[in-house]
């Protein structure tokens, strides 16, 4: 059974729901971060250089890392299909890669 199908410290399976919850919770916040985080040491790695590119690639990498585990912690049902991203999350990806603006 993986990490995820447990709650810490119990051996009480998490319900579909609530690992559906938590799967959203972690994508919707740490994740998000770290997106935008990536984004920023690309703008910060234009004025000092390798260092920084090279720390935006480790958090770009982790979150790769992440969605993968996510995406196989996320039953089937509950996946978007090809071209299905949920409008508020493009929208918040979109967000998160302009800086912030807004779009009205």
């Amino acid at each position: 059974m993986s990490a995820l199908a447990e709650t810490p410290g119990t051996a009480r399976p998490v319900l579909g729901g609530e690992r559906v919850a938590v799967i959203r919770a972690i994508h919707d916040g740490p994740v998000q971060d770290l997106f935008g985080t990536a984004l920023m040491l690309d703008t910060l790695a234009e004025e000092h250089g390798d260092d920084v590119r090279n720390c935006a690639e480790t958090v770009r990498s982790v979150l790769t890392k992440l969605r993968a585990i996510l995406d196989e912690a996320t039953p089937t049902r509950e996946r978007p299909g090809p071209g299905e991203l949920p409008l508020q999350a493009f929208l918040e990806s979109l967000r998160q890669a302009t800086g912030g603006l807004p779009l009205d």
